[in-house]
């Protein structure tokens, strides 16, 4: 399951988001949309619409996500 203490920040080159994940293996994705993908980027992970991975989770223009930039934002925070 998620391990908080694992880096979630997206390298500077990275091509999918780094919340993108499977319900039971949080570190593992496919590089296609697929309905067992979630959202980590809160407490629980959420699913996630087909479109919406194909259209920007899965891309490397997945920070112009608000739910990514919001979470980038209170991670940030936190960690100051």
């Amino acid at each position: 399951m998620y391990d908080p203490t694992m880096e979630d920040k997206a390298a500077p080159d990275a091509t999918t988001c780094p919340l993108i994940g499977l319900a039971r293996d949080r570190w593992t994705r496919f590089q296609f949309p697929d309905q067992a993908h979630r959202c980590w980027a809160g407490k629980a992970p959420k699913e996630i619409d087909l479109g919406f991975q194909g259209a920007i989770c899965l891309r490397p223009d997945f920070r112009d996500c608000v739910i990514y930039r919001r979470w980038e934002k209170s991670k940030s925070a936190s960690e100051s």
